[in-house]
């Protein structure tokens, strides 16, 4: 990563994104897979240099 905040992921987060990529590996197609991870890594590049484009989501507890 140039330039821009340092991303950080939680274990969580992690976690979901491995399950994700295996589930995807065995339901999708290595193209789309690829795509997929492309899409991410443009992602969290936006939001390295732009972090207000994602803002934090705050969650109500019922």
């Amino acid at each position: 990563m140039k330039n821009g905040y340092q991303i950080k992921w939680t274990d969580h987060a992690l976690n979901e994104l491995k399950e994700t990529f295996e589930y995807i590996e065995n339901n999708w197609t290595e193209r789309e897979l690829q795509k997929l991870a492309e899409e991410i890594e443009k992602t969290i590049f936006l939001i390295s240099n732009n972090p207000d484009l994602f803002p934090v989501a705050e969650y109500m507890q019922i």
